[in-house]
């Protein structure tokens, strides 16, 4: 305790204030720490541990499924297919930031490391349930001013129970191409394993006829020549079983 008081009186000596200062001229404005008096003490910093936690954390495992469902280009798909958007959640700051390990998913997120940081609003407040809302937009400048590409995000982290268990990437493309992606992540408040994100690279589309016909998949293939041949639009996986099901009725 001698050791720790005296390391608070060297750095309180440090202090100055201002003639007739009180807490109550506190503005807005002003900084505020993201970490509590329990944080400082205990150590934890809102990593958890706390007993009164400032900080959470998302997991998102971005799957082919989901990737299939917003109409993201198949060459795309390694890139993205099995890897985890983390997010850490600032209740005092009302931040949030993406501290992915793969930086190409940032894209997704539409942050780039800790420093690129953005507010977030609370949104659609039900019961035990909300949304953490934040927005932004990037600009990718080529080698002529054609080139350009604009990126805006409308995304939102959504909780229930305290807990992260969705996230909607809400993705417009504009510039010399436009596209819109709408995907919907599930997330988590803890990391997934390996297992779970091998699983995640795999398709679902023919998971889910197992246990169907062997002429089920030779329909499949028929689907997938009528869109190579553009007669039809890319269809997604629901779709597609629908579809199978007309086929197989016809038959």
């Amino acid at each position: 305790m001698d050791y720790y008081s005296n390391v608070i009186r060297e750095t309180s000596s440090t202090v100055i204030f201002d003639d007739e200062y009180a807490y109550s001229d506190f503005k807005p404005e002003d900084y505020t720490s993201r970490y509590t008096l329990t944080n400082l003490i205990d150590g934890s910093y809102g990593m958890g541990i706390s007993t009164d936690p400032t900080n959470s954390a998302a997991y998102c495992l971005i799957t082919t499924s989901s990737l299939k469902d917003a109409r993201i280009g198949e060459g795309d798909y390694p890139r993205f297919a099995g890897k985890v958007l983390v997010f850490m959640i600032s209740d005092v700051s009302k931040e949030i930031l993406d501290v992915s390990d793969n930086d190409e998913v940032n894209v997704l997120s539409g942050m780039y490391g800790p420093t690129d940081k953005k507010k977030f609003e609370k949104t659609d407040i039900w019961s035990n349930a909300y949304s953490l809302a934040y927005t932004n937009i990037i600009e990718v400048v080529g080698d002529t001013e054609k080139d350009k590409v604009k990126y805006e995000y409308k995304n939102k982290l959504q909780f229930e129970n305290g807990k992260p268990i969705r996230l909607f990437a809400n993705i417009d493309q504009t510039g010399f191409s436009f596209s819109k992606w709408n995907l919907k992540i599930n997330c988590r408040d803890y990391d997934y394993t390996s297992e779970e994100k091998l699983t995640a690279k795999k398709s679902t589309n023919r998971n889910s006829l197992e246990g169907a016909p062997e002429y089920f998949q030779e329909l499949v293939d028929k689907i997938k020549n009528l869109e190579g041949e553009g007669k039809t639009r890319e269809m997604t996986g629901e779709e597609k079983i629908e579809k199978l099901k007309e086929m197989k009725k016809t038959r």
